[in-house]
């Protein structure tokens, strides 16, 4: 591995705080646009403190990756229910079935006259400001010691595997246990490998595997987005949707859930087939 693998991984991280800053209006509300942005950056930069974790500690990333969380989670009930029903609109408009596209078209009536709610006020752009700027003094003073950088490139190595790990662990839970909350925390490991893998090397070979990581992500961004789309349905009371309407609409909507859960485990058995330390080696050879 190159001696200045940390080094990119600290100046990957600060490129996410030029972004961030860009989005940052401090004068005005945080518009959608800003949210979204947000939110982008924040998993780049809990992938790479995660990636550094035998580097820097478990006190350090631990703290880090809660303070971003933390904030990306207090927009998160808008983000999701915009989410649940650009999905729903796009699902009723594909249903061929009347009686299918009847059932979706109330449920997204139903879903559309929600008010979200985080159950907490929405951050200021200045707390948002204060938040951003904390991790970018973390990164800034992460005391990098050039005499060690062979010792801590191999830390850093340790840091792929354990994500790696992370990941193929969760998955083999989600089949043996056929749980659906395992895929969505699988979901978090995929997205940090799509971005971290990148950071390995500028090859061809690298470039190609974490397109295929970033394409599981996707497909289990879907998986989730689904499973909870039926939980919202499921949760909407008799004043709101008829019971055979609301019925109908979960079922059709659980089937294709099940459907990208299977397309899912054939991804992700070819990605994860390796162990940690094999895979790594197939990115970042001795």
């Amino acid at each position: 591995m190159e001696a200045q693998f940390i080094v990119t991984v600290r100046d990957q991280a600060l490129d996410c705080h030029r972004q961030a800053a860009a989005a940052i209006d401090a004068t005005n509300e945080i518009a959608d646009e800003t949210i979204h942005a947000l939110r982008v950056q924040t998993k780049r930069l809990r992938a790479y403190w995660e990636l550094l974790y035998p580097v820097v500690g478990k006190s350090l990333v631990k703290s880090a990756t809660q303070s971003l969380r933390q904030a990306a989670s207090r927009f998160g009930a808008a983000r999701d229910h915009h989410v649940m029903v650009t999905l729903l609109g796009k699902l009723a408009g594909k249903a061929k079935k009347p009686k299918v596209r009847s059932a979706l078209a109330d449920a997204l009536k139903a879903i559309v006259g929600l008010t979200p709610s985080s159950g907490e006020p929405l951050p200021t752009c200045d707390e948002m400001l204060q938040i951003w700027r904390r991790d970018q003094d973390r990164w800034e003073t992460l005391r990098i010691d050039s005499n060690d950088s062979p010792l801590s490139n191999r830390k850093a190595r340790k840091g792929l595997q354990r994500i790696f790990k992370k990941a193929r662990n969760l998955h083999q839970r989600a089949v043996a246990e056929n749980e659906i909350e395992h895929w969505h925390a699988l979901r978090k490991w995929v997205k940090y490998l799509s971005l971290t893998v990148p950071l390995c090397g500028d090859d061809p070979a690298t470039a190609i595997a974490a397109k295929e990581w970033a394409r599981l992500g996707k497909s289990l961004g879907k998986l989730h987005d689904h499973d909870e789309l039926v939980k919202r349905i499921a949760g909407l009371g008799p004043d709101q949707i008829d019971a055979s309407q609301s019925a109908r609409a979960i079922r059709w909507i659980a089937a294709k859930r099940d459907r990208l859960c299977v397309e899912c485990d054939m991804h992700a058995r070819r990605l994860l087939a390796q162990r940690p330390a094999p895979f790594v080696k197939t990115l970042i050879p001795d």
